[in-house]
């Protein structure tokens, strides 16, 4: 037990997690299992015939980014005038890029242009690419484009703000998506819902 305690412990203070005071080794080995809340050997065989059902593993905490030590990797290059919004794909091999009027598509695996999509009327001042990594929504004056990221085509145009949409999100469920527009408000915009 006293082994396993420090195993965790160095895991933790790996991970800068502060871990928690262990108590003296003696302390452990004089204590009776009542003392220690765990259950004798006959409890023990008793549980174990009763219940078979697997435990979960523990999950293990997610180690900290240290972004006060980040270096630059890459400059994309590619675009004829300054860039308005850029996005990561979840699957984060993927870099979409707002311009006026067009949105690059890049491999951050080979930090390459994949393609160029063109249809937005004037700049991109946003651009979000949804959950599944398949779909795309950029912001322009007052539309909303939706795109294939697969065909590389437009799917739809949303229209319904009075003035420039400067921010679009795609929700976790890749159903719902947000804009938010000089025209001091926000619309919530679902898919497979009638008006």
């Amino acid at each position: 037990m006293v082994s396993q305690v420090s195993a965790i412990a160095v895991v933790l203070t790996y991970l800068g997690i502060k871990p928690f005071s262990a108590p003296p080794a003696e302390t452990i080995a004089q204590q009776t299992p009542e003392q220690t809340n765990e259950p004798s050997k006959s409890e023990t065989s008793n549980q174990s015939t009763q219940d078979s059902t697997p435990t979960k593993p523990l999950a293990i905490p997610t180690p900290r980014v240290d972004w006060e030590n980040a270096i630059l990797a890459k400059t994309l290059t590619g675009h004829s005038t300054w860039v308005g919004s850029v996005a990561i794909g979840p699957d984060g091999k993927t870099l979409a890029s707002g311009s006026y009027r067009t949105i690059k598509i890049w491999s951050l695996e080979t930090r390459r242009e994949i393609a160029t999509l063109t249809g937005d009327s004037s700049h991109v001042s946003s651009v979000a690419i949804g959950p599944d990594g398949k779909t795309l929504a950029s912001a322009s004056y007052k539309t909303i484009k939706i795109w294939s990221l697969e065909t590389r085509r437009e799917i739809a145009t949303l229209e319904g703000h009075s003035s420039w949409v400067k921010s679009v999100a795609i929700g976790p469920d890749g159903k719902t998506l947000a804009s938010g527009s000089w025209d001091n408000t926000i619309k919530i915009w679902q898919v497979g819902l009638s008006k």
